[in-house]
C-alpha cells in the first residue's frame, strides 16, 4: 500500500473513533440530564401540588373552626350539656338511645319531633352558613359533649353519634383532636366529600362536637385540571393504596394505579419512579398524614359513601412520558450524527490532500537518489522542509559536497532564530488567552452568583406566601366571625345603633392590619440598589414582622435582647433575607427535633469603638453535627430531606453577608444548640 493511502487510512480512523466516542458520550451524558432535569422538574411540582392542596383543606378546617366560634354554639352546648349531667351515667345512656330510635322512626324532616332540631337558633344559624357559601357544604350539625345532636341542617340517619368512629377520633378521650373524614364519593349531594369534625371547648374542657361535610370536588378538579393544560404530563391525587381520588375524565375512586407505585406511596416519602416508559413523580399532601393534632381517614360501609378512606393518606402523583422528556436530546444527537457524517467527508478529503502533500518530496528524492546512482553527481535536492524528509534531502546534499559550510552554518542559525521568535510569539498568545480566560471566568462567577441570590429569594417565596396566610388567619376569621355575628343579630332583630359602630370599627381594624401585612412583606423583596443608612435593630424587627406569626403559630419562643442601636450603611433587604433564611432554618430543625420548650434566642452586640455591630441567632435544637459543621455553608450541601432543602440557602446567605455587605457569617455550637453570628461594619 502506498504511503499516501496508508497516511489516508490512519488519519480517518482516527478521526472516526474521535467523533463516534465523542458522540456516545454526548449521548449518555444528555440522557442521563434529561431524565434528572425532569424528574426534578416532576418531583417541585407533585409537592407544589400536594401543598396546594394541603392549603384548601386548611382553608375548609380554618372554615369550620370560624363556625365553631360563634357564641350561639358554646350557649346552646352549655345549656344541654347542663340538662343531661342532672342523670346518671346509665339514665343518661338510656336517655340518648331512647331519642335516637324516635329519630330512626321518624321518616321525614316534618316530623314534630325531627322539627325541633331543624329549626332551633343554632340550626338557623347552622343554615345560613350552607347559604352563605352554597356547593360547599353538605350536613351540618352539632352534638352535646355525651354524644347527642341537638342541631343540624338536615335530617340524618342517627340522632346518637357518642360510638361513631369520627366522634371519638375527634373527643380523643377529652383532650380533643381535629379529624378529617374522608368519606369518598357521596351519591347525595354527587360530590367528593371530607367531613371536618372539630372539638368545641370551653376552658379547656370539650363542652361538644361540630360536624361540618364538605364538598371539595371542584377544588381538586381545578388543580388537576390546572395542570393538565401545562402540558407537562397528567396529574391525580391518589390514596395510598392505591385508589385515584381524582383525576382528569374520571370518576373519583373509580380507578386505581400501578401495583409497582403503591409500594412507593407506603413510604409517605416524596421521590420518583420510570415505571411503563413515563417518569412519575410523587409528593404525600402532609396535612393528610399522621400528626399529634390532626388525624385523617375514615369508615368504610355507608351506601351512600362509596368507598371511604381505609387509614390512607392523600399523594400528588405526576406522570410523564420519558420519550417526551428525551425529544430535545434525540433531536441534537440526530443533528451531531449528521454533523459528523460531514465532517467524516471533509476529513477523508483533507487526508487524502494531506497524504499526497506529505508524500511527494519523498516521491522526489526517490528519483533524484535513482538519478545520482546513475552518475549524476552535480545534482542537488531541492527539499528544504524542516521535517524527516528534509532531513534526509540535506544528507543526500552534504554527502555530494562537503562546499558551502558556511552557509549551511547560516541556515541552520536563522532556522534557530526563527524558532525562538516563534516560541516568544506563542508565549504571547498564550498570555494574552489566559488573561482573556480569567477576565471571563470572574463574570461567569459574578453572573452565577447574582442568578444564585435570585434563586436562593425565590426558594424563599413560597415560604413567604406560607407566611402571609399565617398573617392573614387571624383578621380573616375575625371579620369572618363579627360580620356573621351582625347578620345574625339582623336576623333574630337583635340589633344596637353602638354595637354595630362597633363591630363596624372593629372590622375596619382587622382590615388596616392586613393592608400593613401585603407593605412589609412587598418591602421585604425590594432590591437594594444602593447601601441605606439602618441599624441592627430595625433589621430584626422588621424581619420578626414577616416570621413572626408563623413561629408563633408553631409555639416557637422567640427572645429578643436587641443593645446595639447604632446607625450604619449596608443594605438591608439583604440582611433581612439572611436572617430570615436562618430563622427558618431554625424554626424547621426545632420543629423536626420536636423540642420541648423550643426558643430561639435573637442578640445584637456593639464593640468598645462601636465600628463592628454583631448580630447572633441561638437555637436549643441540640447543636449541629461535628461532622458536618464545617460543610453548612457550601453550596447544594443540606442536611433537609430532597423535597425541603436546595443547599443555597446558608451558602447563599455567606456570600450575601461577606461578599456583598463586607461582614463575617460564622456557626459554632453552645450547650443549647447552634449559634450564628453575623458581623457588620
Amino acid at each position: 500500500m502506498k504511503l499516501k493511502y496508508k497516511i489516508t487510512l490512519v488519519t480517518t480512523l482516527a478521526g472516526l473513533f474521535i467523533l463516534s466516542s465523542v458522540s456516545i458520550i454526548y449521548s449518555y451524558l444528555s440522557y442521563k440530564e434529561a431524565i434528572n432535569s425532569e424528574q426534578n422538574k416532576l418531583i417541585l411540582s407533585a409537592v407544589d401540588s400536594a401543598h396546594i392542596v394541603g392549603l384548601d383543606l386548611k382553608e375548609k378546617l380554618n372554615m369550620t373552626k370560624t363556625i365553631g366560634s360563634a357564641p350561639i354554639l358554646l350557649e346552646t352546648l352549655i345549656n344541654s350539656n347542663a340538662k343531661y349531667a342532672l342523670l346518671d351515667k346509665t339514665k343518661r345512656k338510656e336517655e340518648i338511645n331512647q331519642l335516637n330510635i324516635k329519630w330512626k322512626e321518624a321518616k321525614t324532616a316534618d316530623d314534630p319531633f325531627i322539627k325541633p332540631y331543624l329549626n332551633n337558633p343554632l340550626a338557623k344559624y347552622l343554615k345560613y352558613q350552607q347559604k352563605v357559601l352554597p356547593g360547599i357544604y353538605g350536613e351540618i350539625f352539632i352534638t352535646n359533649r355525651y354524644g347527642a345532636m341537638i342541631a343540624t341542617t338536615g335530617k340524618l340517619s342517627t340522632l346518637a353519634h357518642y360510638h361513631k368512629y369520627w366522634w371519638k377520633e375527634a373527643y380523643n378521650n377529652g383532650k380533643g383532636k381535629v379529624f378529617f373524614d374522608d368519606r369518598g364519593f357521596d351519591k347525595s349531594v354527587e360530590g367528593y366529600v371530607v367531613g371536618i369534625v372539630i372539638p368545641i371547648k370551653k376552658d379547656g374542657e370539650i363542652v361538644g362536637i361540630l360536624k361540618t361535610n364538605v364538598n371539595i370536588m371542584s377544588t381538586l378538579n381545578e388543580v388537576v385540571r390546572h395542570y393538565s393544560k401545562l402540558n407537562r404530563g397528567s396529574l391525580k391525587i391518589v390514596r395510598t393504596k392505591g385508589l385515584i381520588v381524582m383525576e382528569d375524565g374520571h370518576l373519583p375512586l373509580s380507578t386505581t394505579i400501578d401495583k409497582i407505585l403503591q409500594k412507593q406511596l407506603k413510604s409517605m416519602n416524596t421521590g420518583y419512579k420510570i415505571i411503563n416508559n413515563n417518569i412519575v413523580a410523587y409528593a404525600p399532601v402532609k396535612l393528610t398524614l399522621d400528626m399529634s393534632d390532626t388525624a385523617f381517614g375514615g369508615k368504610p360501609g355507608k351506601d351512600e359513601h362509596i368507598k371511604g378512606n381505609k387509614e390512607e393518606a392523600w399523594h400528588a402523583v405526576i406522570s410523564y412520558s420519558k420519550d417526551k422528556a428525551l425529544l430535545q436530546s434525540v433531536k441534537i444527537n440526530q443533528i451531531i450524527i449528521y454533523i459528523g457524517f460531514v465532517f467524516t467527508v471533509i476529513l477523508i478529503a483533507i487526508a487524502l490532500f494531506f497524504a499526497k502533500w506529505v508524500s511527494s518530496p519523498i516521491n522526489k528524492l526517490s528519483q533524484i537518489a535513482n538519478r545520482i546512482a546513475d552518475g549524476e553527481h552535480t545534482l542537488r535536492a531541492e527539499i528544504k522542509t524542516n521535517d524527516e524528509v528534509g532531513i534526509l534531502s540535506r544528507s543526500f546534499n552534504n554527502m555530494l559536497t562537503k562546499l558551502n559550510n558556511t552557509m549551511a552554518s547560516r541556515d541552520e542559525l536563522q532556522l534557530e532564530i526563527r524558532k525562538r521568535e516563534k516560541v516568544e510569539c506563542e508565549l504571547v498568545n498564550l498570555n494574552e488567552t489566559l488573561q482573556k480566560s480569567i477576565q471571563e471566568e470572574v463574570e461567569y462567577n459574578r453572573i452565577k452568583d447574582q442568578q444564585l441570590i435570585q434563586q436562593s429569594r425565590l426558594a424563599q417565596m413560597g415560604e413567604m406566601i406560607s407566611m402571609i396566610a399565617h398573617q392573614w388567619r387571624q383578621p380573616l376569621s375575625a371579620i369572618s366571625v363579627t360580620s356573621s355575628n351582625l347578620v345574625f343579630k339582623c336576623m333574630m332583630d337583635d340589633m344596637n345603633k353602638d354595637l354595630f359602630q362597633k363591630e363596624l370599627g372593629l372590622i375596619d381594624e382587622y382590615s388596616q392590619h392586613l393592608s400593613k401585612t401585603i407593605d412589609d412583606f412587598r418591602g421585604f423583596f425590594k432590591k437594594d440598589k444602593e447601601k441605606e443608612v439602618t441599624t441592627l435593630e430595625y433589621i430584626v424587627n422588621s424581619t420578626l414582622d414577616i416570621v413572626g406569626t408563623s413561629t408563633e403559630n408553631k409555639n416557637i419562643k422567640i427572645i429578643t435582647d436587641l443593645n446595639c442601636k447604632e446607625e450604619f450603611e449596608t443594605y438591608p433587604n439583604e440582611v433581612k433575607q439572611v436572617v430570615l433564611n436562618i430563622i427558618k432554618n431554625a424554626e424547621d430543625v426545632l420543629l423536626d427535633k420536636t423540642i420541648k420548650n423550643p426558643t430561639i434566642t435573637i442578640q445584637t452586640l456593639c464593640n468598645a469603638d462601636k465600628t463592628n455591630k454583631q448580630l447572633i441567632i441561638k437555637d436549643n435544637a441540640g447543636g449541629i453535627p461535628d461532622d458536618i459543621i464545617d460543610k453548612i455553608f457550601d453550596p447544594y450541601f443540606s442536611t433537609k430531606k430532597e423535597k425541603d432543602g436546595t443547599g443555597l440557602g446558608l451558602y447563599m446567605s455567606k456570600t450575601i453577608i461577606e461578599e456583598h455587605c463586607g461582614g463575617k457569617l460564622s456557626v459554632t455550637n453552645d450547650e443549647d444548640g447552634a449559634v450564628f453570628k453575623i458581623i457588620l461594619k
